[in-house]
């Protein structure tokens, strides 16, 4: 390490700067909350999740190697991303390769049939079973989020309890259909609608996250998304500058901002942008980007202003608000914006008008 940082003592200074990159590692910028890593893992992929311990437990009673080793190596960096404190949503993956390894043996298990004709039956009635009665718990719990929605807060858990009451059936009948049948093809059954359940919401939960809501702070695995507003942003900037200049990152922006920010790199390709520490009368560039904080900016002349949103964030560290139902079933829950103002220059925006 001493010789790859120093080039072979050739450059001494090296070593303070492998030094310096060692200390940003173990003391990042940004520092994310120790427990989004599990709630982005159980909350976009419980079917690896689930079945990936189910298989960790029969490996290390089973004293199989391979599997210990996956199992161990997943446990590790769960251990490693709570301690380091600059956690990123990608850690995620390095969980996941274990397990998702541990849950396809798991789920491998589960790919046949009952032998006999009269066991098919039950199998597969038990099964669908199963499957109603998670929908309908999921729906019971959907209409509970409503309820607390309209209310103002849970005070009605007639809903809930039916939810959880749905769930609680599943087993007992599939615990009926052992006793009835064969408990070996009650516990395929019940593994098998499990699987298919989670399955399913896997990738509702996955459609939520990249077609949904690909920019919303409510997804925890969003890491600190951008809003779609600051496309919006560059375009109305790009269709103003067409029409006045017949280029389009040609007009004049004055920025009230810093200029190593998202906001600077979105109007990277505008050559005219200016970014500034305070705005007055003398400020007369066709477009001016102020914070919203700054409803009525001392400028040269008469503006017209819109306001976009650079970002949203949640509100609190971990994104589970005490709505939790409404969060969990539709992502509803409080963000703040971090807004700014398009000012237009009246005789830009409006070219018939007179310039004051």
């Amino acid at each position: 390490m001493f010789g790859l940082a120093t080039f072979v003592s050739l450059f001494p200074a090296g070593l303070g700067a492998a030094a310096e990159q060692f200390r940003h590692w173990l003391l990042p910028g940004s520092v994310r909350p120790a427990g989004l890593l599990p709630l982005n893992l159980w909350l976009y992929e419980p079917l690896v999740m689930i079945f990936g311990l189910v298989a960790a437990g029969r490996a290390i009673f089973a004293g199989d190697g391979l599997r210990i080793r996956l199992a161990l190596w997943a446990f590790v960096t769960i251990l490693f991303s709570a301690l380091y404190p600059g956690r990123a949503t990608s850690d995620a993956y390095w969980v996941l390769l274990p397990f998702a390894a541990l849950a396809a043996g798991e789920l491998q298990t589960l790919m046949y049939l009952p032998g006999e004709q009269e066991d098919r039956l039950a199998y597969v009635s038990q099964v669908v079973i199963a499957l109603v009665l998670f929908a309908y718990s999921w729906l019971s719990l959907t209409a509970y989020a409503e309820a607390t929605r309209l209310a103002g807060s849970s005070t009605d858990n007639d809903a809930l309890l039916i939810s959880l009451g749905a769930l609680a059936l599943a087993a007992v009948i599939s615990l009926m259909f052992g006793l009835g049948w064969s408990k070996a093809v009650a516990a395929q059954a019940f593994r098998v609608s499990v699987a298919l359940a989670l399955a399913v919401y896997g990738l509702a939960a996955m459609w939520s996250l990249t077609r949904l809501r690909p920019d919303s702070p409510l997804e925890p695995w969003n890491d600190r998304p951008a809003s779609s507003q600051v496309n919006l942003l560059v375009k109305t900037l790009t269709d103003i500058s067409n029409r006045n200049t017949g280029s389009p990152d040609g007009i004049e922006v004055a920025v009230l901002g810093d200029p190593v920010s998202a906001l600077g790199w979105a109007l990277r390709d505008f050559d005219n942008a200016t970014f500034l520490d305070d705005l007055g009368p003398q400020i007369g560039s066709p477009a001016v980007i102020t914070p919203q904080a700054i409803e009525d900016p001392t400028l040269g002349s008469a503006y017209v202003g819109e306001s976009f949103t650079l970002r949203e964030q949640f509100a609190t560290a971990i994104p589970i608000p005490p709505d939790w139902a409404g969060w969990l079933a539709y992502r509803r829950g409080p963000v703040t914006a971090d807004q700014v103002i398009l000012w237009v220059r009246q005789d830009v925006q409006l070219p018939d008008s007179p310039v004051p």
